[in-house]
C-alpha cells in the first residue's frame, strides 16, 4: 500500500500537482510504524504537520519534516542520512539482509 501510494505522489509530482496529504498519508505512516514496532530497535515519534503523531515503541525521538521524504527513506527509496537518520527505518527487509 505504501508503495502505491509514494508511486502515486511521484505521478502527481511530475504532473506539477501538490502531493495528496488525505487518509493515504496517515494510513502509510501507520504502516511503516507498525513494520518497524514490530521489528524492534527503533524508538520515534513520527510527529509530521498535518498528520496525527505516531509514536514507535516509546518514541524517545520526534521526527519533523516532510512525511514523504520519511516514506521513501523507509522505503529504501532514499537515503535516510538525507533526512537526518539511519538505514533503521527501512522497512525493506529483503533488501536489508534480512
Amino acid at each position: 500500500m505504501t508503495d502505491a501510494f509514494l508511486h502515486a505522489d511521484d505521478i502527481r509530482s511530475a504532473l506539477g500537482r501538490e502531493s495528496d496529504c488525505g487518509p493515504g498519508l496517515q494510513a502509510s505512516l501507520e504502516f511503516v510504524a507498525d513494520m518497524l514496532q514490530i521489528r524492534g530497535g527503533v524508538s520515534l515519534t513520527l510527529a509530521f504537520d498535518g498528520t496525527d503523531a505516531i509514536d514507535i515503541a516509546g518514541g524517545r525521538r520526534r521526527v519533523r519534516g516532510d512525511p514523504f521524504q520519511f516514506l521513501r527513506a523507509a522505503k529504501g527509496r532514499i537515503d535516510p542520512a538525507e533526512i537526518g537518520l539511519d538505514d533503521s527505518i527501512n522497512v525493506n527487509w529483503a533488501s536489508r539482509g534480512a
